[in-house]
């Protein structure tokens, strides 16, 4: 993600955390994954919101 890049895709989401598109909606099916803005019929999910739910998802496993 370049620095002027503030929201990535969910292609790009994916790819940066390395999870299949079918694994990210079945998170968001079960109310785990990131927050996620519509822009016209565009997903896409700020950074701030990756960031948060990769902490999140730290804060799980350290807590397991």
């Amino acid at each position: 993600m370049s620095q002027a890049q503030e929201a990535y895709t969910i292609a790009e989401f994916c790819l940066a955390y390395r999870i299949s598109r079918s694994k990210l909606y079945q998170l968001w099916a079960a109310g785990r994954g990131p927050r996620v803005m519509c822009v016209d019929a565009k997903k896409l999910i700020s950074k701030p919101a990756a960031d948060d739910w990769r902490r999140e998802c730290e804060q799980e496993s350290a807590a397991a």
